[in-house]
């Protein structure tokens, strides 16, 4: 038996003769060090010292530590008293149970006594060997004390020669008796050499060991984990936003039917709580990589896809990490929350997380505040489903991508989208879609531009009956030289003349000779001006960004093998450069190695997947990732740690542009320019420019919270 609240336990059958007390119950852990206020209820005698540590507890995060001195005359006691413990009546209940690990290098008698509403006083002592839990378990029939009404609960040492510690956890009441504590023994004799678990005994004591670690942390499943072993995740985030961890599940043997369960999060003040169906699991999945054209630290293993799989197994020596996701209601009042995760195995005991979460008194809209054109190549991703299943899987591209604060956008699309699939994208967040690709030819024939503008004509009269055409934009002449301007005055020229509220967007250098053609450009991340956008923005045009193979480190990338900040720190740059949008050519370009395209993944046949990374392959130049945000699996589509990153950072900028609004309504700042350059002061403390940024997610996580607790003081 385990801590977790209350536990499920034997019914006791609820005769009609039978005593009061002896009704069904449920077996109730009295402490389980994990909620707030617990060590509070106890004290310390006779210079006993009373602590929470997180080296060794049994389960859960926490555990009381019991310091003792050397008493040659006395006995050092950690003792509770009700109301410190509420249920007095033992009497349904048959056996009194705690978890006891002695650190010291002797062994160590401990003595536990009890006493009842008379006086009557009952004791039992436990020799607790070194480096060693034991699970003691008491029955308590044959007491020689009243168990309605016990009074006192008192664990002593009887005058101990040295001083120490002991390590108290999972004390309850259970109606069956416990089982013993897994692998009973020293941690020296229990250490299995395929992992170094010098760390932590928690591994060679159950057979794995938890650590917590951010989604901006890329974990090796192939190396030893050499990291802090904290199980407290602490987090924060606004209504309607989605924030998460991850789990490092450290295995010292081979763990089978590995599952994950969540508790709700319970509001500290009691305003209810957050459903345990808003925390999400995925498996971190594994592409192995070719040494690619850009420098990088290694090829292998590397952590991207993630499995949505409800069970799975750990191989001993693995380090697999389990990716958490919170998801903020829109009605959760702001304030603390507390809860737990649990990892369960068929072959190991359970060992949880302790979750704090503070939620914001504000929200991120579902739409987002930056204009978004990312491709999704639906003909791609049909091809490797197959049609007959199209049909099926193609909304549930649709909901991944929007889930993930994008948009199933195309800037290469020939013909318009239907009406119900952009009514579709719009329930879900859409910022931006593309009517059309007109083409990037030097020469346009008069008959191909009228039937170019009677297509988009005929579109925009149905998005413009929905409301929709403020959204819409044409594209086209994407990455061009001088020999393609003429066509693009043609038929851009043309476009604007007939639709001048429409907007012409091209990924392309900011060139004079087109001026007034283009209403957006699109530049690469390295060639971006800020010192041209503004002149660009002040003659009434949008300057974009996009991120391509050219930008490659120490510029900000999202391939595969660089640092999962980057592809937050993209919309913090963003934010600094005042960028007016943001393109990207694809998320799903699998159609590489001339056509052949991989097989969907199979999300049961465990974390190293047979999926190629390499997206962009140009002869022996390969890109892992780069085009690839999302995967195939054999039930549909997969994100990627990448992408929820992205999302994050996207979720960062809105924190961004409502601070930034905030300070102008409240006159903080006189103008929007003003509250720009002070919503900046906080964005240059992770970055200043597209190369020169922090790989901390400590440090992002701070200043995103200091933007946060900024918004909520012009709330008040």
């Amino acid at each position: 038996m385990h801590k977790a609240g209350v536990l499920a336990g034997c019914l006791l059958a609820a005769l009609v003769f039978a005593p009061s007390w002896a009704v069904a119950v449920e077996d109730t852990v009295l402490f389980s060090f994990e909620e707030p206020g617990e060590l509070e209820r106890w004290f310390g005698l006779d210079t006993a010292r009373l602590s929470l540590t997180a080296e060794h507890p049994s389960d859960g995060s926490y555990a009381l530590l019991f310091g003792y001195e050397r008493k040659v005359d006395g006995w050092p006691a950690v003792a509770v008293q009700p109301p410190g413990f509420s249920v007095t009546d033992w009497r349904p209940y048959s056996y009194f149970a705690v978890d006891v690990y002695n650190p010291e290098e002797g062994s160590t008698l401990l003595v536990l006594r009890l006493d009842d509403a008379a006086g009557r006083r009952f004791n039992r002592a436990e020799p607790i060997p070194p480096r060693q839990w034991v699970r003691w378990v008491i029955p308590l029939a044959g007491m020689s004390i009243d168990r309605s009404h016990i009074t006192y609960i008192n664990f002593h040492l009887d005058r101990p020669q040295t001083p120490g510690s002991l390590v108290l956890d999972n004390i309850r009441l259970t109606v069956e008796e416990p089982v013993p504590i897994v692998s009973a023994g020293t941690a020296e004799t229990r250490r299995d050499p395929a992992v170094d678990t010098s760390a932590s005994t928690t591994a060679s004591l159950f057979g794995y060991d938890l650590a917590v670690v951010d989604t901006m942390t890329k974990v090796r499943i192939d190396a030893p984990y050499e990291g802090p072993r904290q199980r407290t995740a602490t987090l924060s985030a606004a209504r309607g936003e989605a924030e998460g961890f991850q789990i490092l599940i450290l295995a010292a043997k081979d763990l089978t039917d590995v599952r994950i369960e969540a508790t709700d999060l319970i509001h500290a003040q009691g305003h209810g709580a957050i459903a345990a169906d808003n925390v999400q699991f995925h498996q971190v999945g594994y592409v192995k990589t070719d040494w690619p054209f850009y420098g990088v630290s290694r090829a292998g293993w590397w952590p991207d896809p993630l499995l949505p799989v409800a069970r799975f197994d750990v191989r001993a020596g693995d380090v697999q990490p389990a990716w958490v996701t919170i998801t903020i209601p829109d009605d959760a009042p702001p304030g603390e929350y507390t809860g737990r995760i649990t990892v369960r195995g068929a072959n190991i005991p359970p060992l949880s997380v302790h979750v704090t979460l503070r939620v914001w008194s504000f929200s991120v809209p579902k739409e987002g505040s930056l204009p978004l054109a990312f491709t999704f190549g639906e003909h791609v991703s049909e091809q490797i489903h197959g049609s007959a299943r199209w049909g099926e899987l193609r909304r549930r591209y649709f909901d991944l991508i929007a889930e993930y604060r994008l948009a199933p956008d195309n800037i290469y699309r020939p013909t318009p989208p239907s009406l119900d699939d952009v009514l579709y994208w719009n329930e879900r967040g859409l910022t931006a879609f593309n009517i059309m690709n007109v083409g990037n030819k030097p020469q346009y024939g008069q008959a191909e531009i009228d039937r170019i503008l009677a297509t988009i004509e005929l579109a925009l009269e149905q998005y413009g009956s929905a409301g929709l055409a403020d959204k819409a934009y044409v594209y086209g002449f994407d990455e061009i030289g001088p020999d393609a301007y003429a066509g693009l005055k043609q038929i851009f020229g043309a476009v604007g003349e007939r639709f001048p509220q429409l907007k012409r967007l091209s990924a392309m250098q900011i060139a004079e000779p087109v001026f007034g053609y283009v209403d957006a450009w699109a530049n690469t991340i390295e060639t971006y001006d800020p010192e041209l956008a503004r002149e660009r923005r002040a003659a009434g045009e949008e300057v974009w960004m996009y991120l391509s193979i050219s930008g490659r480190a120490p510029y900000l990338n999202w391939f595969i093998e660089y640092p999962a900040i980057q592809a937050r720190l993209v919309w913090w740059l963003a934010y600094l450069w005042d960028v007016d949008g943001f393109l990207y050519y694809f998320i799903n370009h699998y159609d590489y190695r001339s056509g052949v395209l991989p097989r969907p993944i199979d999300v049961h046949a465990g974390p190293y997947t047979d999926w190629d990374p390499a997206s962009f392959v140009s002869g022996s130049a390969k890109f892992n990732g780069d085009g690839l945000l999302i995967y195939a699996g054999e039930e549909g589509p997969l994100p990627s740690l990448r992408l929820a990153n992205i999302r994050d950072g996207l979720e960062d900028y809105e924190y961004l542009k409502l601070l930034e609004r905030l300070l102008v309504t409240s006159g903080r700042a006189g103008s929007p320019g003003e509250a720009k350059e002070q919503v900046k002061t906080y964005v240059r403390q992770v970055i200043t420019s597209a190369t020169d940024y922090t790989d901390d997610p400590a440090l992002l996580r701070r200043v995103r919270d200091e933007v946060a607790a900024a918004i909520e003081s012009l709330l008040r």
